[in-house]
């Protein structure tokens, strides 16, 4: 179905709606430092992450499904570190530390179609990943934090390698408060199938939109500070390092900086729609997991 349905109607099946800004990339170089634990001192060695660099940056807001800014849905950002055909890095990052899925697998349980109410009813997986990421009208999308939920391989030189987890996270746009935030409320964590704005809600249907559009073209830039998580493989791991559905404890793998971007220009909507995103788009010291 995910398939089909661009090929039948020309446009996204999920992440449809969507807004785009352009800016920079500015890399920050990890060092042996950073660590305390002398086996992830290696981290710092990956190829493509070692040097300070400044790559232009496209990214790409959206909502998961629904088309209203003021609904409950997941909320996205994909990233793209170049402005031409070539990239050298693709990312997609959503809403939520872990996500409602164990694997790409399982991707069919959050389609949105028939039997959606069972299918968070039947699953916990879906369920717990569904609270974790879903927002009801937050104040914006440049105050969310956005993960990149896949586990990927940080290659080193000598071929070894590390687990990686990458974030987005907001630091022109911080906020505190979990309303500000759009997290849904013990009432509607009952219920999480219903995605319809709130009663009452005055803002309109495009009003993130609106808000990043007003915020750019009025000469307000958004930054972001880029991290990663870090996982030394051992011989004794399980396959649940692997986990989309399952977040790893920052009190053992702390998150790190890996540089900052800067949004300053609006993208038309014609650029931002025609946005291509390829998870291929990856250096090869950053790869799926072999």
């Amino acid at each position: 179905p995910m398939m089909l349905r661009p090929l039948l109607i020309g446009r996204r099946t999920l992440y449809r709606q969507g807004v785009g800004a352009g800016g920079v990339f500015r890399m920050r170089p990890l060092s042996e430092s950073d660590f305390d634990d002398e086996e992830m001192k290696g981290v710092a060695t990956n190829e493509f992450f070692s040097q300070s660099k400044e790559f232009p940056v496209q990214l790409r807001f959206s909502n998961r499904t629904q088309d209203d800014d003021a609904s409950l849905d997941i909320r996205g950002c994909a990233l793209r570190l170049s402005v031409g055909q070539n990239s050298p890095l693709d990312m997609l990052f959503a809403t939520g530390s872990f996500a409602p899925i164990r694997s790409l697998k399982d991707a069919w349980h959050i389609l949105p179609i028939w039997r959606w109410e069972r299918r968070v009813t039947d699953s916990k997986t879906l369920r717990e990943g569904l609270v974790a990421g879903l927002r009801r009208a937050p104040k914006s999308f440049t105050c969310l934090t956005y993960y990149n939920q896949l586990v990927l391989e940080w290659r080193v030189p000598r071929g070894s390698h590390y687990l990686v987890r990458f974030r987005l996270v907001p630091t022109s746009d911080a906020v505190l408060d979990d309303a500000a935030k759009g997290l849904p409320d013990i009432e509607e964590l009952k219920s999480l199938w219903n995605q319809e704005r709130s009663p009452g809600e005055p803002r309109s249907a495009d009003y993130l939109r609106q808000r990043l559009y007003d915020r750019l073209t009025e000469g307000e830039p958004v930054s972001y500070r880029f991290e990663a998580q870090f996982h030394a493989p051992q011989r004794e791991d399980s396959l649940e390092w692997y986990d989309a559905s399952l977040e790893w404890d920052e009190r053992s793998h702390p998150w790190h900086s890996l540089g900052e971007l800067i949004l300053d220009r609006l993208l038309t909507a014609r650029e931002s729609d025609g946005l291509r995103f390829d998870s291929r788009n990856c250096p090869p010291s950053l790869r799926p997991p072999q």
